[in-house]
């Protein structure tokens, strides 16, 4: 608030400024023998401080505004940039990010050329699937969402991305029973008594996402070897 007063309280002295000079022209015209012209060198003078004042107010105001666009934290007084931050953050995560983001475009690249979209339907019933599974664990989604740091429109796009690559996918990742029974009996899964038809159906949904994301890293991976992508800063 005290950063919009100061900016505020500079603009109208700029606007007073300007009128101020124009008035102290003039004055300074009718004394002027013979009515001098407005080029006069006092009168440019004069305009040349106006503006000069008025400028260095209105910068001085908008710098303090805007201080966190430069400025993040001081410690003692000593100022720690938003440059420094983001220099730092490039180093740790900077790599994935860049990888994520060139992933996405090339999704997004390659659904375009073949007409795929995600309704919101679609986007509704997935995200209330999750609201549905953070709720069975006894808490909600936006509680998980503040612990994680990311906000509900963070987790739509990933679901819009998710979808659009499930629909690039040539044919739906589909379990047979058989190869439930098989898993079950390779990896010595114990069922209990009465609870078959139970654990069976869990472990057919297991496997079918399993399959699902293998599907999904092998098309992102012949995606990526077709893309052209060049890189100007490496991590």
């Amino acid at each position: 608030m005290q950063g919009v007063g100061l900016l505020l309280v500079s603009f109208y002295l700029l606007i007073r400024l300007f009128f101020m000079d124009k008035e102290k022209k003039v004055e300074e015209k009718k004394k002027c023998e013979g009515g001098c012209s407005w080029k006069c060198p006092h009168m440019k003078k004069g305009v040349k401080v106006a503006i000069s004042v008025a400028v260095i107010l209105v910068i001085g105001s908008l710098a303090y505004y805007c201080r966190g666009f430069f400025v993040v934290a001081t410690v003692d007084g000593y100022p720690i940039g938003r440059l420094a931050v983001m220099q730092e953050a490039e180093k740790q995560v900077g790599k994935a990010t860049l990888d994520n983001l060139i992933l996405k475009r090339i999704v997004l690249n390659e659904t375009a050329k073949k007409g795929i979209r995600v309704s919101d339907e679609e986007v509704n019933a997935e995200m209330t699937k999750i609201e549905g599974m953070v709720k069975e664990q006894g808490g909600t989604l936006e509680q998980a969402l503040s612990a994680q740091g990311i906000t509900r429109t963070d987790i739509i796009d990933q679901v819009v991305l998710q979808k659009k690559l499930e629909k690039l996918l040539p044919s739906k990742s589909v379990v047979t029973d058989e190869e439930v029974k098989v898993y079950v009996a390779a990896n010595k899964i114990s069922i209990p008594k009465g609870k078959d038809a139970e654990y069976l159906a869990q472990t057919k949904a297991q496997m079918e996402q399993q399959k699902l994301q293998q599907s999904i890293q092998n098309l992102v991976t012949s995606l990526k070897e077709k893309a052209k992508v060049r890189y100007f800063v490496t991590y």
